[in-house]
Parts: C-alpha cells; sequence; structure tokens
C-alpha cells in the first residue's frame, strides 16, 4: 500500500529475526518495509495494547491478502494466525537469547548493547555482532 498522509498511512522498517530456540540465538535475517497497519497485524498483541482496533487491522489483512471478507472461515483463519502467535510469543519469552547482528558487520551500522537492550523484545541475554 503506498503511503497516504491524509489517510494516516505511512510506512515502517520492520526487523525480521530468525529464532532458534534450541541454541537460543536470535538472529536478524533481514528488513522489511510495510505499512502502518500491515505492521500492526505483526505485532497484533502490541497494536491492541496501544489502541489498535482489532476489525481494522483484521479488515486490512483482508484486503493486502486479497481475501474474502464475507468468509467466516477466513476471518477464523487471520484470528487463529493471531493467537497461534500470542503462544510463540509466550513461549519464546522464557528463552535467554543471544542476539545475532552479524547482517549488520561491515555496514556502518553502530551497535551498542546498551541500546538493543532496551529495544529487543529480549529481557536478558548477549548481543554477537562479529
Amino acid at each position: 500500500m503506498p503511503e497516504v498522509p491524509d489517510r494516516n498511512i505511512y510506512h515502517v522498517t520492520h526487523e525480521r529475526f530468525s529464532y532458534d530456540e534450541k541454541t537460543g540465538i536470535q538472529r536478524l535475517a533481514r528488513f522489511i518495509c510495510s505499512c502502518r497497519r500491515c505492521d500492526e497485524f505483526t505485532h497484533f498483541g502490541h497494536a491492541l495494547v496501544f489502541g489498535g482496533v482489532p476489525e481494522l487491522i483484521l479488515g486490512h489483512a483482508l484486503v493486502v491478502r486479497m481475501l474474502n471478507p464475507d468468509d467466516t472461515t477466513t476471518m477464523e483463519g487471520l484470528e487463529a494466525e493471531a493467537v497461534a502467535a500470542f503462544e510463540v510469543r509466550k513461549r519464546r519469552q522464557s528463552i535467554n537469547w543471544t542476539v545475532d547482528l552479524s547482517i549488520l558487520a561491515g555496514t556502518g551500522v553502530p551497535v551498542r548493547a546498551e541500546d538493543l537492550i532496551l529495544a529487543a523484545p529480549i529481557e536478558s541475554g548477549s548481543v554477537a555482532t562479529q
């Protein structure tokens, strides 16, 4: 979706991590650009905490995925996807992650552990940058 400031539609940069639950490594894999509504679907729980409207977020996901909004199984599927994401998040919160930012090596992007711990969705762990 293009940016449409008049409708409060903006793009955001979103990081994508891969998670190895056996080794406890959370690896930065890539960055993507998405509209704010798609980002709200990606972070559904976070969006709800900060005032997101479930019907608008799920409705946008239907449009972007070109799904039939009148098909109740479609909406149930999106809701099930959100519930499954909550379960994965809950399980992963118990892991002491090592964050691998090696994708940034040589890019000139400064990586400081103190910034990461404040911003990353981890309570404790270490940061691997090389």
